[in-house]
């Protein structure tokens, strides 16, 4: 009974979510080569954050942190035990902190080479490019699906062996 309510409660709130979400769960789990990433996923929005937790189930990726907030995030940040491989950053934060965040983990000497991949419902030219000034690596529109996500950690997991990628922007996943 709970998990019909959660599908109907999913689909009421955002039917892209509940469009993405029967899909992934129709699919069967991957093998991926690219786990052990430590990896903070900044995102306001609940529906969001618990469909990248099961996305990061799927592909095998289990050492992930979750921010609601800009504040929340830097608390993380600051209180880590170790740095973060990964950061998935949502552009439009209720708190408005998406840019600003962005801009304080590059300004910070542990993060400054840490892939950010801006993710967001907006997928304008204007807001990709200054998401790419502030730093960002890559630039994803939602709704998030298995195939983008398992990209983006292989991408990581590649910046990670190979430090002389840089921050350089990665080729678009959309």
């Amino acid at each position: 009974m709970e998990r019909i309510w959660r599908n109907l409660h999913t689909r009421a709130v955002n039917p892209s979510i509940s469009v993405a979400h029967t899909q992934m769960m129709r699919m069967p789990r991957l093998e991926c080569p690219v786990v052990g990433l430590h990896t903070l996923v900044v995102e306001d929005v609940v529906e969001y954050r618990i469909l990248v937790a099961c996305l990061c189930q799927k592909i095998g990726e289990t050492d992930y942190k979750m921010a609601a907030s800009g504040g929340e995030a830097r608390e993380l940040l600051s209180k880590s035990s170790r740095p973060f491989d990964l950061v998935l950053l949502n552009y439009n934060l209720w708190d408005g902190e998406g840019l600003r965040l962005l801009s304080e983990i590059r300004s910070n000497p542990l993060y400054v080479h840490t892939p950010v991949v801006m993710v967001s419902a907006s997928n304008d030219l204007r807001t990709r490019a200054r998401a790419f000034e502030a730093g960002a690596q890559d630039y994803v529109a939602k709704p998030l699906n298995l195939t983008k996500l398992s990209l983006i950690f292989r991408r990581a997991k590649q910046a990670l062996l190979e430090p002389n990628m840089g921050l350089a922007p990665w080729s678009p996943i959309d």
